[in-house]
């Protein structure tokens, strides 16, 4: 008899798995573990089957040990369900991003609370229940948020973007700090849909950051906290009276967008706008039909409002170039590939990767990044710098390209504290300026003496 007949057997009935009673049980596993016994109640020997699953293991305790049963028992959903909500929301237990085991967990526990209490589906699925599950989580995240931010350790992202295709627009409020074991915690306060009847203006949008501060208690905090945004003019305006910096990676890439958009005075403006629109109408074209399917990596299109995807575009038709040119003869459509040369290409490539790094660097959430900034800005600048190897479009594109940057770079006092703060980057080689080091060791005097 094999495990699968026996696992068959328990369904129909004709087995079922009971607790083993033997005296010379040690391990625990068999807490969630049982043998079988068939219609005779007779022990079938040789198996072991998981109480909640009923999923049935060949076991000889003569033969072998018990870890093909913990392995198991750690890992089968069923088990997990036995954790109750309260676990998860306890006081004592600090909050985390819900990870995907966690999140199917709590559905499943939605599924049983609603089966074994005879309640509708939408019980888990109204305002109500959602104003209650958010209320359990609010009240249990203010002592720690007040906590932390005591002290005067937090910052807050924000950011407000509008839906395409339904045209609705959303603000997201996030605060980050620094807990007791100096890990770097964020939270998302709010995700929510922007009023349509109000506009978006900074006497709006002040109120609707406090608004989400206030709904964990942290509104007196609001002065005190540091702001990192995009450069909006609204939002600019909204944080006036407090102390914001533009967010590095954001600027990086509102730089790039810049540059590529063709003005009077560029000199190759309209040959690097036919590559890009080669390139995107290449890519479609290769999605519509039945040729991507022939290519070892998936063609990747251009979003505008998407960080980096011009290189991931250029990088996936360059890194298959020949292959494309063949699938492309074949069909007599070579001309697709007119303003797409094959080097041009690969200068495109290379003068955007060092633009993925920076803010591949700079956008992490779980360490640090405010020290990297003056970092990232003076390694664009000398990546900006015209080389004699360079092609005229790549030479005239790094000119524009670093004008644009240093008209719209912030180098805040926050940024050179962080960076004298690192011990990597104490001895600021990276600031020309010796009056501007001189005044940064005179701020941190100032805020180490306010200390004590």
């Amino acid at each position: 008899m094999d495990p699968e007949e026996l696992k068959k057997k328990i369904a129909r009935g004709d087995c079922k798995v009971v607790d083993n009673t033997s005296s010379k049980l040690k391990s625990s596993v068999w807490e969630k573990f049982g043998v079988i016994s068939d219609e005779e109640s007779n022990i079938v020997k040789g198996f072991a089957a998981c109480k909640t699953c009923l999923k049935v293991f060949v076991f000889d305790s003569r033969r072998c040990g018990t870890s093909s049963l913990r392995k198991h028992a750690d890992t089968c959903a069923g088990n997990k369900l036995t954790r109750s909500i309260e676990q998860y929301l306890s006081k004592g237990t600090e909050l985390k991003v819900p990870r995907r085991d966690d999140k199917d967990t709590i559905t499943r526990l939605s599924v049983n609370f609603v089966c074994n209490d005879i309640r509708p589906f939408d019980a888990v699925h109204g305002e109500g229940f959602f104003a209650l599950a958010q209320e359990k989580i609010r009240q249990e995240l203010i002592p720690e948020l007040k906590m932390q931010l005591e002290g005067g350790n937090g910052a807050v992202t924000l950011d407000m973007w509008t839906d395409d295709y339904r045209k609705t627009s959303y603000l997201c409020v996030t605060l980050h700090y620094i807990n007791n074991k100096w890990e770097l915690i964020e939270r998302v306060l709010c995700t929510s849909e922007w009023d349509s009847s109000l506009r978006k203006t900074a006497d709006n949008i002040k109120p609707a950051i406090i608004s989400a501060l206030r709904k964990f208690g942290i509104d007196e905090f609001y002065s005190k906290l540091v702001y990192v945004t995009d450069r909006g003019a609204n939002i600019v305006a909204a944080l006036r009276t407090v102390t914001r910096l533009s967010c590095a990676a954001h600027i990086f890439n509102t730089v790039l967008y810049t540059t590529f958009k063709p003005s009077q005075e560029d000199m190759y403006g309209e040959e690097v706008t036919a590559m890009i629109d080669s390139a995107k109408s290449l890519v479609t074209y290769f999605k519509q039909t039945s040729l991507q399917a022939r290519l070892k990596k998936t063609l990747k299109n251009s979003v505008e409002t998407r960080w980096n995807s011009l290189h991931t575009m250029l990088e996936s038709i360059s890194s298959q170039f020949e292959d494309i040119r063949t699938l492309l003869e074949e069909r007599g459509e070579v001309d697709r590939l007119t303003n797409l040369d094959e080097e041009a290409l690969s200068d495109f490539v290379a003068y955007l990767e060092r633009f993925k790094e920076a803010t591949k660097a700079l956008e992490a959430s779980k360490t640090p990044t405010l020290h990297l900034t003056i970092v990232w800005y003076e390694r664009i600048r000398r990546h900006l710098r015209a080389f004699s190897n360079d092609s005229n479009i790549i030479s005239s594109l790094k000119e524009k390209c670093l004008s644009i940057l240093q008209d719209k770079f912030d180098i805040h006092r926050l940024h050179r504290l962080a960076m004298f703060l690192h011990p990597k980057l104490k001895s600021m080689k990276l600031i020309a300026d010796s009056s501007e080091v001189a005044s940064v060791h005179n701020e941190m005097r100032r805020l180490v003496k306010g200390q004590y």
